[in-house]
């Protein structure tokens, strides 16, 4: 069921625009206030996401942001710092986050280059698979960015669009170093440099 999740989103996603195309044809693209963006990743990931942007000014929007995953053996060696005799898988229950993006672009507003920052919190369940033990973990966390919004299809469907962000998350409060009955013990990573790919739909 899960693996059919991605395709039936982008699929409904695909299903959407031609609709908002037809319905807001001759109108200018550039005066959409409402943005909506699917996170691949996260759907491979067997988890989610839902990140929703309003355009508040003719360069800037305002974001909420929405994230569940099973973290890859890969990705979470990456992530956790991990002490002793560990096998560690991190699932991401929720990430919930705000978000700021600006746009540099003062001749073309809400396209190409933008700068921004969220600030939110994510919770875990850590679970040392070697003995089934399971702990929460927390973090809130600061994530500036640099990215690119980039409208492939502007011809026939002007309000599909690709957004690829490079993201620093900076955990600022978290549980600090928890212990497994093991011994071992793990940490959220202090710099966690984070590439992210969105497809979006605005109207």
């Amino acid at each position: 069921m899960k693996k059919l999740l991605l395709p039936t989103l982008l699929a409904i996603l695909m299903g959407i625009v031609p609709c908002i195309s037809q319905n807001t044809k001759g109108s200018d693209p550039l005066s959409s206030k409402f943005y909506l963006e699917l996170r691949p990743i996260q759907f491979l990931l067997s988890g989610y996401s839902v990140v929703g942007h309003y355009a508040v000014s003719e360069r800037s929007q305002l974001g909420l942001n929405v994230f569940a995953a099973t973290l890859s053996e890969g990705i979470t060696d990456f992530v956790w710092d991990t002490q002793g005799v560990l096998d560690l898988e991190a699932k991401q229950d929720i990430v919930l986050s705000v978000s700021y993006r600006y746009f540099l672009n003062k001749n073309k507003p809400q396209h190409n280059w933008f700068m921004g920052s969220a600030i939110g919190a994510e919770f875990y369940t850590l679970t040392n698979l070697n003995d089934s033990q399971q702990i929460p973990y927390t973090f809130f966390f600061v994530a500036p960015r640099i990215g690119y919004k980039w409208h492939p299809f502007t011809a026939k469907l002007p309000q599909l669009y690709v957004v690829g962000e490079a993201v620093v998350v900076f955990p600022i409060f978290d549980d600090g170093t928890v212990p497994f009955n093991s011994g071992a013990t793990a940490q959220i990573g202090s710099v966690l440099p984070s590439p992210l790919v969105g497809i979006g739909i605005q109207f």
